[in-house]
């Protein structure tokens, strides 16, 4: 890319892009690359742990952009990408998981935002989600806060806490289902996006 092309490149708003992408411009997708490779590749790379995979997703979540864009018209593009990428990221994840290309003690829980990098957000906004989820967990029972714990902090089966609560494991399932839709209904009235 010459300098002048580049110096083109770099003046272009993101909302020349998102318009170019709505228009159905193939220059846009050169942008989006130039601009958000290293963004989606590092999101990438901190969920999987691996380069090669890392890389691979940058071209699935630049394809997921150009079919989203339209309908779908951000109003940040940066964070736009970011989620897009964090999400195929999870994604490949799971089904690598299923697959069980993972070792198993690579296996960490991802319910935990720490691990998958579900938001890129600051010491503070990390202190005021860790206390809104406390304060959400000294509002439920005991036995509710236990299963929560176990299964999103120590990674336990559904199977495990069951046993050893004395329930059946449909329960725990159900419970602690709602207790999460509850959690990030409270997280997002308090303004935290997820």
């Amino acid at each position: 890319m010459t300098g002048l092309t580049s110096d083109i490149y770099n003046n272009i708003t993101d909302e020349e892009i998102i318009a170019m992408l709505e228009g159905r411009d193939e220059m846009a997708m050169g942008l989006l690359e130039s601009r958000f490779r290293n963004l989606i590749r590092s999101t990438s790379v901190r969920i999987l742990g691996n380069e090669q995979d890392a890389e691979e997703c940058v071209n699935d979540v630049l394809l997921k952009i150009w079919n989203s864009i339209p309908p779908n018209k951000p109003s940040n593009l940066k964070a736009y990408v970011a989620v897009a990428a964090k999400n195929n990221a999870i994604d490949r994840y799971k089904a690598q998981r299923r697959k069980g290309r993972i070792p198993p003690e690579k296996l960490e829980p991802l319910e935990t935002a720490d691990n998958i990098g579900v938001l890129d957000i600051d010491r503070d906004d990390k202190e005021t989600v860790a206390a809104l989820i406390a304060d959400y967990l000294n509002g439920v029972s005991s036995e509710k806060r236990k299963c929560f714990i176990a299964k999103f902090y120590f990674g336990a089966k559904d199977s495990e806490i069951a046993r050893k609560a004395g329930v059946p494991v449909g329960t725990v399932s159900s419970t602690l289902s709602r207790m999460r839709k509850e959690l990030i209904k409270k997280l997002k009235t308090e303004g935290i996006r997820l």
